[in-house]
């Protein structure tokens, strides 16, 4: 008996392999060999369907830009289908404006592109951006964007550079800038020094004590100018004015402006010349006092030195030049010449040179009138010298029926019939003797003096 035997193949209405393009035909066939040898067969044919299919990498992504700056993020698109298929792109963003490049691209079967996200933060808040493609567009990858912000910047100037003397007026300028490209608030506060006494300010400032703030709101890359005008101090005429101001936002981190700084300086420096005598005949001693003082309300001078000059007619006399009692050393090698330096004087600090000089019958030429001139120069480091004004004083050399000779004999070994110091030996122990009887003995320096000559 022969059997009989079916052979059945099936197919299915939709079939695809992975990475076979779609439309492509797979045939099977199916063989049975009886017992008898008899071979049996059938062949199904069927054709892979097109398939869509994609990925879309990172999934998410995290990054940091200036508020108000567009950042950019790319993304990986991927067709893992079997077919070419055109892939719509889009974006949504929340605090934000959000784009994305390209807005649709068509794909072969395993191919990739890059997508370029632009994220820019409208505010200070984060940023969350979506991107959606895919098939259905279904596929979607995240992105959060963290706006920061760059500190506003401040410089700061002031009108006088050099020095200024009390009570001098300057003007600090404050220049303020934005360099964000959104629109931050401000607050600059300007901490004075509490011995400036403000004149104005613009835009009007509130203060409360010696510190000024100012308030608002700076637009994208805004650049604006702020003001103020001092008075300097009165009674402080040795001194440094330094300021610093600070720019703050609730957005960003606080600046500090560049320091400036103002040197007040106006020392003031008296000299005072004084003679104890009005008038004076040949032969007296007279006695000069000289007073220096430093008038200055908080200057020191470092470094004073009075410089007197004699007129001709006198002599100093050895042995009483002192300086607030104490011997004093002639700086000047010009005998008509007496230069003292006075060491360092604080405020209201005075040094008293004295000296005395004999007056010389040459004081009788002319008009027989000693007139005698002192001045004095302070410095402090590098500061500008002050320089006293000239102080005077005169004597009247009165003409006398019976006059004095004063007088020195010495050896003259210059041969210049000028007595040189040092140099010419001076005659001692002997007696001048004039016509009627006068007569005189030279001292140890060879000087004498006669009284009541009748002329």
């Amino acid at each position: 008996m022969r059997n009989l035997i079916t052979l059945l193949l099936l197919t299915a209405s939709v079939a695809h392999a992975a990475g076979t393009p779609a439309g492509t035909l797979i045939s099977n066939t199916a063989t049975l060999t009886t017992e008898g040898g008899e071979t049996l067969s059938n062949t199904v044919t069927l054709q892979v369907s097109p398939v869509c299919a994609a990925t879309l990498t990172p999934q998410h992504q995290e990054i940091t830009t200036p508020a108000g700056v567009r950042a950019e993020l790319k993304y990986t698109l991927t067709n893992i289908g079997n077919t070419s298929f055109t892939f719509p792109v889009t974006s949504t963003a929340t605090g934000g404006v959000s784009t994305v490049t390209p807005t649709q691209i068509t794909l072969a079967a395993d191919q990739a592109t890059t997508l370029t996200l632009g994220a820019t933060p409208s505010g200070m808040a984060p940023m969350q951006v979506t991107v959606l493609t895919g098939c259905a567009g279904d596929l979607e990858a995240t992105a959060t964007v963290t706006p920061t912000s760059v500190p506003l910047g401040i410089v700061k100037a002031v009108s006088s550079s050099g020095l200024a003397k009390p009570g001098d007026q300057v003007t600090y300028t404050l220049t303020i800038k934005n360099p964000n490209a959104l629109s931050v608030p401000f607050t600059v506060t300007d901490p004075l020094d509490r011995r400036l006494t403000v004149v104005r300010t613009a835009p009007q400032a509130e203060a409360q004590g010696s510190t000024l703030t100012w308030n608002g709101t700076l637009a994208p890359g805004e650049e604006r100018v702020l003001s103020v005008t001092v008075t300097l101090p009165e009674r402080d005429d040795d001194t440094t004015v330094n300021n610093v101001a600070r720019i703050s936002s609730p957005s960003t981190s606080p600046s500090d402006s560049n320091e400036v700084s103002t040197r007040v300086w106006d020392a003031k420096l008296i000299t005072q010349k004084t003679v104890d005598k009005q008038t004076a005949s040949v032969g007296d001693l007279l006695t000069y006092n000289i007073v220096t003082r430093n008038t200055s309300y908080t200057a020191k001078f470092e470094q004073a030195v009075i410089t007197d000059t004699l007129p001709a007619g006198v002599s100093v006399v050895d042995g009483t030049l002192s300086l607030d009692g104490a011997d004093a050393q002639d700086l000047d090698p010009d005998p008509r010449v007496i230069r003292v330096g006075s060491g360092t004087l604080a405020p209201g600090q005075s040094a008293t040179l004295t000296y005395k000089v004999r007056v010389l019958p040459e004081a009788l030429k002319g008009n027989g009138m000693l007139i005698n001139s002192v001045i004095a120069v302070g410095q402090s480091g590098g500061l500008p010298i002050i320089t006293t004004r000239v102080s005077s004083v005169k004597v009247t050399v009165k003409q006398q029926e019976n006059a004095e000779i004063v007088g020195r004999v010495y050896v003259d070994k210059a041969q210049n019939a000028v007595y040189d110091e040092g140099t010419d030996t001076p005659v001692t122990n002997a007696r001048v003797l004039l016509a009627g009887g006068l007569s005189a003995l030279y001292d140890a320096q060879g000087l004498y003096l006669m009284r009541n000559v009748r002329i």
